[in-house]
Formats: C-alpha cells, structure tokens, sequence
C-alpha cells in the first residue's frame, strides 16, 4: 500500500527500488529552482570568448590545419576537426601526435601553426555579426568587460587590432597566461579577480562546448552562441543558448537593467523554452 509523502519499498530479486510519492516529487524541483531563483546574483559583467565569438576564425583555422595535415599525408575529417574546436593548440597537436604517430612534439607543432594563422591574420578581418554594437552597448553602461581566449597573446593581439576591438578590452587572459586550458576554468577566474568580480554575477560568452563547461565549472553564468561549426556540440551546460549577438545583446540590457531593452523572451532555454 502506498502512503502519500511517504517513502514506499519494493523489493525484488535483484534490487531494492525506493519510489517517491508524485506529488512530492513534483514539489521538490520546484522549490529548488525558485530558491536559486531568490540566491542568484546580480549581473556584474561580462568575459568574451575570442574564436568563434568575436571572430569567426574556425574556417581560418582549419584551413591551417588542412595545410599541416596534407603536407604529412593526413586526411583530417570535419567532423574530428570539430572536435577540436575551443581546446587549446598544444592540447589539439598532443592528441593528433598520438593518433597519428608524428614524428614531432606539440610545441613543434604550435609554433608552425602559429606561423602560418598569422599570414592568414593579415588578411581583412570582420567581427561577428552583432559584437560591435553589444560590446558598444557595454561600454557605454560601464559594465566591465574582459577577453579569454586559449590562443596566444600575439595572436589575440593582431585579432583585436585587425577587427579594431582592442579599445573594449582592457582585461585579457591569453593561453600564453595559464597552465591549463578550456575545459579548465583556469583562464575565466583569472580574468574575474582581474576585475574584482564574483564569478557568479559574470555572464561568460562562448561558443564551443569546452568553454561552456569550464564556465560552469568555475560557478559562471554561461550564455552559448553556437557556430555552424560547434552548432552539434554539447551545450547543457549552458544557462542559455542563443543564435546570434543581437538577441545577447537584448538579453544582456534586460539582465543589466539597461534603458529600451527586452530581452527575456529571446534567449532559449536549455528546456527549449
């Protein structure tokens, strides 16, 4: 016999199965949620992703990849490249020396790579659609903004100057500045003591899984932007998942309590709401 609120037993053969009344178990999440709803913190500021955030720069680097993989006779499918996306190099070239059998150490690697990313850097360069007018929108408010990235500072210095976004960031966190990359949160609590801020009132941008994860492991608020090519990629971990900067933009003035905003009903949830 079952009593409501109570903790029925059934026993079998195998296991003892513990079942929960429905009602309670309905009540139960409720309570949590509208608890985290009441301890969540103000918004304070907001870190940006580089690659694949403020540029779209995974078709430049695959094209880099495509010219170091062939000149080895390596074949590399998008989909594995993929899977590469959002990590660190040396972390990438460890793992394809391993697969791969190469003859050659991961700092050997990087330093290739890098040589030929910063030819394809000379080249005109265009933020994502969108940046330019949220970090505008930032700015103006005095909301503090910084950079993390797992490329190297000379790398994340020529994107900023070629896209002309080095004035918005003040804070910048390179690879160059921590032992351990994405999904690590090393680099994002870096850059929240560099700006004096709890990370729990930091919304973090991201576009790839790895940088996702690292957020939320450092007790971040995670926004997803996903590209076309970590659109497959896992995002649970993400607060919310959106298709483009403008609809972050009107997410972020209504969470900033900015003037003309409304952005509450953009955003999708990770329900799908």
């Amino acid at each position: 016999m079952e009593y409501p609120g109570k903790i029925v037993i059934f026993r079998d053969s195998r296991r003892i199965i513990k079942e929960q009344d429905l009602k309670t178990q309905k009540k139960k999440p409720e309570r949590q949620i509208a608890e985290k709803k009441k301890t969540r913190k103000p918004a304070r500021g907001v870190i940006f992703d580089m690659d694949g955030v403020l540029i779209d720069s995974e078709p430049l680097q695959m094209k880099v990849f495509n010219v170091m993989m062939k000149k080895r006779g390596i074949s590399m499918p998008l989909k594995e490249f993929i899977g590469y996306v959002g990590m660190k190099a040396v972390d990438n070239f460890r793992d394809i020396i391993r697969k791969y059998r190469l003859r050659a150490t991961p700092e050997e690697l990087v330093i290739e790579k890098n040589g030929l990313y910063r030819e394809v850097l000379r080249g005109p360069l265009r933020p994502m659609p969108g940046i330019r007018q949220l970090l505008e929108t930032l700015k103006k408010a005095g909301i503090p903004i910084a950079l993390v990235s797992g490329s190297n500072g000379r790398d994340v210095r020529l994107v900023l100057k070629g896209l002309g976004l080095a004035g918005y960031f003040p804070t910048v966190v390179s690879g160059d500045d921590v032992r351990r990359g994405k999904p690590h949160p090393e680099g994002f609590l870096k850059a929240a003591r560099l700006l004096n801020l709890d990370p729990a009132g930091i919304f973090i941008l991201e576009d790839s899984s790895p940088g996702t994860i690292a957020g939320k492991r450092g007790g971040f608020r995670v926004l997803a932007v996903p590209t076309r090519f970590t659109k497959s990629q896992d995002f649970s971990s993400a607060e919310r998942s959106f298709m483009g900067y403008r609809t972050v933009k009107r997410f972020l003035e209504s969470e900033f309590r900015l003037a003309g905003t409304r952005g509450q009903e953009e955003g999708r949830s990770r329900s799908g709401s």
